[in-house]
């Protein structure tokens, strides 16, 4: 009778302690939950009027291991039937079948501004976009070229110039175009001498000693200013210039290649330094001034020769054939 009475007192005591957490589940935040009793009443009823007996006031025991198994405590309890309920969320509106405008047509960009060049702009970003506009190329006109003459010769430079224009080395003449140049200089006196009434060609007779190819055994013309080309051009400046010097003493004055355009006996300082400009004006293509020190050395040469021979026909005759020795004449 005590164990029957103790098991119903459990299952009451588990009955309270399971209504009381779904009441405490149920119920609102405000309101607190009931609180299960801890343990049995402290007093039972009263014998007589129940007809039982009266159970020991202790504390009800854990119910027999082979008593059946409640179910969980903390399965989770209905929601309750006040709380408001989430409101329903509707379905995904299906995109409209209408057919998007097309974008408008791209800003054309002007003809100088390159496609990806622009700055600040990325061709593969930006794809689709008209490239910023960039201001127009400034033009700079070009620098003026100074008019040259091509049958003038070239303006005087300054020859003791630091920053003197890298120029290719100075190439010498051949043999056929020494000899043109020197009857054009000369006035058509060249370097002949005759034999047996036959007037010849030094220039072609020295051919083959002057370097000049006879395409049987050689092919290549030698540029070099050997010593013997040295020697030949200073035998050839000597004939030359004494030639013309003869053919201008008999010559009208207006008509003189090498003397001065002036009686010889009337010259002056000017008159001299005007007769070399123009000499070297002539054979070495150089424009002078009165004072330009590239005149200083051949009027040396000039005073010199005169002071020498006391003859003027001498000391121009020595002018003359400086003149035709010097590299700028057989190079250019």
């Amino acid at each position: 009778m005590n164990r029957l009475f103790t098991r119903q007192a459990a299952l009451v005591a588990l009955t309270l302690s399971i209504a009381a957490c779904e009441g405490a589940e149920s119920g609102s935040a405000d309101t607190p939950p009931a609180a299960a009793p801890t343990a049995a009443p402290s007093r039972a009823p009263d014998a007589g009027s129940q007809g039982v007996d009266t159970p020991p006031t202790t504390a009800p025991a854990e119910p027999p291991t082979d008593a059946p198994a409640e179910p969980p405590t903390d399965a989770p309890a209905e929601p309750p039937t006040d709380a408001p309920s989430e409101p329903p969320t509707d379905a995904p509106t299906a995109p409209p079948t209408e057919t998007p405008e097309p974008n408008p047509e791209p800003e054309v960009s002007p003809p100088d501004a390159a496609v990806g060049e622009a700055v600040e702009w990325n061709a593969v970003a930006d794809a689709g976009l008209a490239p910023p506009r960039r201001p127009p190329p400034v033009e700079v006109p070009p620098p003026e070229e100074p008019e040259v003459d091509p049958f003038d010769p070239a303006p005087p430079g300054d020859e003791n110039a630091d920053d003197v224009l890298p120029t290719r080395p100075r190439r010498r003449m051949d043999i056929d175009q020494l000899d043109r140049t020197i009857r054009r200089v000369m006035g058509g006196i060249g370097w002949t001498e005759l034999r047996n009434g036959v007037e010849v060609n030094l220039f072609v007779d020295l051919a083959a000693t002057l370097g000049k190819p006879d395409y049987v055994t050689t092919t290549y013309e030698s540029l070099d200013a050997t010593p013997t080309f040295q020697k030949f051009l200073n035998d050839a400046a000597r004939s030359v210039c004494d030639r013309r010097v003869a053919a201008d003493a008999a010559a009208p004055v207006d008509q003189r290649v090498v003397l001065p355009n002036r009686d010889l006996a009337e010259m002056d300082s000017a008159a001299v330094d005007a007769t070399l400009r123009r000499l070297l004006l002539r054979t070495h293509g150089r424009r002078l001034e009165y004072d330009a020190p590239g005149l200083r050395p051949w009027r040396w040469l000039f005073d010199s020769s005169l002071h020498v021979t006391q003859d003027p026909l001498r000391a121009w005759e020595t002018v003359c054939v400086g003149l035709l020795s010097h590299p700028d004449f057989y190079t250019y």
